[in-house]
């Protein structure tokens, strides 16, 4: 794991052939942490590459980096470090400029998993300075979060309600369908001559 995470922290990420090597480690490590390997991930240096990349220029590098920090923020250690770093802010302004509906999901479960991280105390080992971290994130940032929470999940309601309309409306049209296809085949086999062997 170290070495990929040297070798897509040693990319600058202009070419394309050095956003797919970002990209594919930013992918390997998103699984890793989605199976249980966030220790892992601490231990080999990925938190310090995730937050250098989730500010990238490049959409597929920046995604990953988003879907990174949503799979390890269930993490303390690497919650607190996001929040020191300003994870939140940039995932708001992430959330409010994309159109890519995949991306502002994973800005909302990085968002909502740093959010439930918040209410434990940080590792001393980390040693942040919380008198600093409450000037800078002032009520209006906080209230920017919820909006941005508040927002993603009536947009998920939308979705999970246009879906439930179209499935009824699907089954209603198949229902209709079938008694129509089944009443035409009993027509066409009652007209059909009948053959004998």
């Amino acid at each position: 794991v170290r070495r990929f995470v040297d070798l897509a922290a040693a990319q600058r990420g202009k070419t394309e052939s050095e956003v797919e090597v970002q990209t594919g480690v930013l992918s390997a490590l998103v699984n890793l942490a989605c199976i249980g390997g966030v220790p892992i991930l601490k231990e080999q240096g990925a938190v310090p590459l995730i937050l250098k990349l989730y500010r990238s220029q490049a959409p597929s590098v920046q995604l990953y980096a988003v879907a990174a920090i949503q799979n390890t923020a269930r993490d303390v250690e690497c919650a607190w470090r996001y929040i020191d770093a300003g994870a939140e802010e940039v995932l708001v302004d992430i959330f409010n400029t994309t159109s890519n509906d995949k991306l502002k999901r994973y800005a909302t479960g990085a968002l909502a998993n740093l959010k439930a991280m918040r209410k434990q105390p940080p590792p001393a080992a980390l040693k942040i300075n919380m008198k600093w971290l409450r000037k800078r994130q002032s009520a209006s940032a906080m209230g920017a979060i919820e909006g941005v929470l508040a927002e993603a999940a009536l947009m998920r309601w939308r979705q999970d309600r246009c879906a439930e309309i179209l499935r009824q409306h699907a089954a209603k049209l198949i229902a209709k369908g079938l008694v129509k296809g089944t009443a035409e085949l009993k027509a066409r086999r009652a007209a059909a001559p009948v053959l004998q062997a």
